[in-house]
Parts: structure tokens; sequence; C-alpha cells
């Protein structure tokens, strides 16, 4: 990548506002806080020239709480004079990422005393915040402040709930409601991902029993076929250290293609037994 912008630089070319926004993500996917740096300070000095600085500011106020420098994330809300509902959000998901709660709240305070009509992102935005920063008692005080509110209680906000208890340790509690809502709305289904994070916080502890139990209450609702719940349902094996017999039929049986991951994990899997087995003989 660095080989490609120098040769740009020989060329006399300048890169733009798309390729520096791509460059400073690689660098922040790479871990190179330093260079991601002085790649958005480059890229600041661009997007603040140009004539419509609102998703300037927004991409600003990420970068810099990826970044994690809130004084920055303060510097550039404060240019955002008369700001909008997405600018809000871009702000509050800011520092809620930094763990600055009080600024997210504040934030979110200033919103409700504007003429804009609220809208129920807005709301889900600031429980994720809560949910992010595994804050329950004040998630559930929210969602409590929600209802007061008027703020309609459907698939969004359910899965919103199920981040924050699963986020918070409350997995169980987070299957509970999640089992009571779906029983309880029969003409509502919950979100893919809410069965999603509820797998995944059940293969992480290895609970084989529990992950193909949220497999199954998945497939009964009949999403299209994917295979990220077979990704989600074999790490349950795989942190079990248990073999997964059968897995690769099943998945064609329901004619899901398997992915790379798949082979991997079963190949870990088919390694483990075999030393297993080396050892008993």
């Amino acid at each position: 990548m660095e080989l490609i912008l120098s040769e740009m630089e020989a060329c006399g070319i300048e890169p733009d506002v798309a390729t520096l926004t791509m460059v400073a993500k690689f660098y922040m996917y790479g871990g190179l806080t330093e260079k991601a740096a002085a790649i958005v300070k480059e890229l600041e000095m661009q997007l603040l020239n140009l004539k419509d600085r609102r998703h300037a500011i927004r991409s600003l106020l990420h970068f810099y709480a990826a970044l994690n420098k809130p004084d920055d994330v303060a510097r550039i809300w404060k240019l955002c004079t008369e700001p909008r509902l997405e600018d809000f959000l871009a702000a509050i998901k800011a520092w809620g990422q930094l763990g600055h709660i009080e600024q997210a709240e504040e934030t979110f305070e200033a919103f409700l005393k504007m003429p804009e009509k609220l809208s129920l992102k807005f709301y889900i935005t600031m429980l994720n915040v809560y949910a992010d920063n595994k804050l329950l008692v004040k998630g559930k005080h929210f969602v409590e402040r929600m209802t007061r509110d008027g703020c309609p209680i459907g698939p969004l906000t359910w899965d919103a709930i199920i981040n924050l208890y699963v986020k918070s340790g409350e997995v169980e509690k987070a299957d509970s409601f999640l089992l009571n809502v779906a029983e309880e709305n029969p003409d509502r289904r919950p979100l893919f991902t809410s069965y999603i994070v509820l797998m995944k916080a059940y293969a992480k502890r290895g609970d084989i029993y529990n992950t193909e139990k949220i497999f199954d209450r998945l497939k009964k609702v009949e999403y299209p076929g994917q295979t990220l719940p077979y990704n989600v349902l074999l790490e349950a094996y795989v942190n079990a250290k248990v073999p997964a017999y059968g897995f690769l039929q099943r998945m064609s049986g329901h004619k899901v293609r398997p992915t790379t991951k798949v082979y991997t994990h079963l190949r870990f899997l088919d390694t483990l037994q075999k030393e297993e087995e080396a050892l008993q003989g």
C-alpha cells in the first residue's frame, strides 16, 4: 500500500479523501496508530475545506474515537454548529466508543431539545452505548425511559436489550428474554443478529448444548440458509474440544456450503481426536 502511495507521490498525484480514508482504516486495522493519526490529520485538512463539511465531521468523529483521542473528538464536535440527527448519532457513538458515558448522555439530552422528530434509531444508539460499556443498570433504566417516551418496542429494541445482557455477562437472562419475546410476539420475529449474539456467547464458553438450542430456535424462525450460524455452532465444539461428527453432512442436508473456516475447525478437531486416541492407545 505504501509503495503505491509513493508511486502516486512520484507522479504528482495527491491522494483524495477516499484514498486517505482507506489508508487510515488499513493503518488502524494493522495497529499502526501513529501512522493512522498522521493520515487522519491530513484527511482533516482536506475534509474541512469541503463546501459541505457535515459528512466530514462524522468521519472525523469516528476516526478520532477509534484512535482514542477524546480531545480531538470534542474539538471536531464543536465545529458542528447546526447538528442534525446523524451528527448527534455520530457523536454519541464516538463518546460511547471512548467510554465517556457522561458526554454521550449530554449529547443525547442536547438532541432531545431539538425540534426534530424523535427517532427510535437515536434511542437504540444510546442503549448500545450502555451495552458496549457493560452498564446493565443504566441500560435497564434507559429501556424504562424508552417506554415512557413512547418508543415502539420491537425487534430493534429487543436486539439492543439482548446485546446489553450478553455484554454485561448475563447470557442466561438474554436467552430467557429472547425466548419470551419470540413466544409473546408470534407476528414479529426477532432479528437474525439477536440469535447470533446469543449463540456466540454460548459458543465462547464451549457450551454445545445451549449453542445447539439457540441454533435450532434460529432454524425454526426460518431465516434464509446462511453459513454464519454453522460457523458459530462449530466454534462451540472447538472451544469444548469435542468432535463434531457428521457436521459436513449436516450442512449439506440444509444446502449450506462450508466455508474455509469450517474446514479449518474440523481439521483441528480431527487432529485433536487423533492425539487423544494416540495417548489412550
